[in-house]
């Protein structure tokens, strides 16, 4: 098992297209994979998706977790046959989904101020390492190949930096402006202590005909750059995954990552790479 974590200094940076879109294509590749909003400041899934469970959703574990300190993560699992498929649009879009992707995401009626407080903790900091220790641990029992977690914004969150400690792979992610880039080469600071984890930086949304390199200097070490998709609105409006330019491009990102893509380019669903 892999787990995967997705970090962005800020929003509209495309953490949750990619992520998503990873996880997706994953498992229409046969790889057992869970999704995971841990962003409890700025959930997504639903909104993009229209995907919602009432009990079956990541704000009821980790009220459960914070609260009674119950970690068993399964009973809280989203699987695609357990989705409300009642609207005929919606149900389209999810019977194309892979049903070996599962859910571990925020509900529709989720607010943000019902989150669970661990101020009360006598040392928050230490509470909240231990905690994502714990739920790793937990993770990792579960019969996944591929795990994958979308972080909090910003970077000194409660849960942001102890959860990566517990990754494999840290994405982080920039977009070419120049506040974003510099928030970036700040949050890069402090993830190169970040020794034991396989960390990956990605350039999202350059322009079309826009080169990499003209950010060399700006962005040394970068391993992958997602050329901005036109198509991908009119998808996201019709609550689909991804898009074809976007899946393209998170294939080299698990190639990276060794999750392989078997006969990608024999694949009716995938094109060569460039």
């Amino acid at each position: 098992m892999k787990l995967v974590g997705f970090y962005a200094d800020a929003s509209n940076v495309g953490k949750r297209t990619v992520s998503q879109a990873l996880a997706k294509v994953a498992a229409e590749h046969k790889y057992k994979t869970l999704y995971v909003e841990l962003d409890y400041l700025r959930p997504s899934f639903y909104t993009t998706t229209g995907i919602t469970h009432t009990y079956k959703n990541a704000f009821m574990y980790l009220d459960k977790v914070i609260n009674k300190g119950q970690f068993e993560v399964e009973p809280n699992i989203l699987t695609r046959d357990e989705i409300d498929i009642s609207n005929k649009i919606l149900s389209d879009q999810i019977r194309r989904l892979p049903g070996s992707l599962d859910y571990l995401v925020f509900h529709n009626e989720y607010i943000v101020e019902n989150f669970p407080s661990i101020e009360d903790r006598p040392d928050p900091a230490i509470y909240a390492k231990e905690l994502c220790e714990k739920f790793a641990q937990h993770l990792r029992f579960l019969s996944y190949d591929l795990v994958v977690i979308s972080l909090p914004t910003p970077i000194d969150n409660m849960f942001t930096l102890p959860m990566m400690l517990q990754l494999d792979h840290v994405v982080h992610l920039v977009t070419p402006n120049l506040t974003r880039i510099r928030e970036f080469q700040n949050s890069e600071q402090i993830l190169a202590n970040l020794t034991n984890q396989d960390h990956i930086r990605v350039l999202n949304m350059l322009p079309q005909g826009m080169e990499e390199e003209i950010f060399s200097d700006q962005l040394p070490n970068l391993d992958l750059a997602i050329s901005y998709d036109e198509k991908l609105l009119p998808e996201q409006l019709e609550l689909k995954i991804g898009s074809e330019k976007i899946d393209r491009e998170v294939i080299k990102l698990l190639n990276r990552m060794d999750v392989h893509i078997a006969d990608a380019k024999k694949s009716k669903r995938i094109f060569s790479l460039r």
